[in-house]
């Protein structure tokens, strides 16, 4: 069985604030909605490395504090073993800058987030977040 791995960060400001970033309607997943920096992990790529990388491709961000918040996994198209890791982390800085995945971004609360259009298994993990 084939396993993909991904990883989404929460990262987060000074002020309790976290970052989220807007699909464009191109967007090869989850078009038109809100999401966190992250994607799939390359081969040969140990987790951390890759979660650097795609908070560097998507936000232009460093982070620091690198804590797991969630972890599932489930069986996707293919037979293949999908493994989502969600962290939470704190931005070095507050300059963003987008990929092409995304069109706008925003540092949001909690339950700014939750009334967003965003994929239910990142709400599920922001819900996980202390108020």
């Amino acid at each position: 069985m084939n396993t993909l791995v991904s990883a989404k960060v929460i990262i987060f400001r000074p002020d309790g604030k976290f970052l989220t970033l807007h699909r464009t309607k191109t967007a090869p997943h989850h078009p038109l909605s809100w999401d966190f920096p992250g994607g799939i992990i390359d081969e040969g790529e140990s987790i951390e490395e890759g979660v650097l990388r795609e908070i560097r491709e998507e936000a232009g961000l460093e982070i620091k504090t690198l804590e797991l918040l969630n972890l599932r996994s489930r069986i996707i198209e293919n037979k293949k073993l999908y493994i989502p890791l969600i962290y939470t982390a704190q931005a070095e800085s507050e300059k963003i800058a987008i990929s092409w995945e995304h069109d706008k971004f925003q540092w949001v609360t909690k339950n700014e987030f939750l009334n967003l259009e965003a994929a239910e298994t990142l709400k599920n993990a922001v819900r996980k977040i202390a108020n």
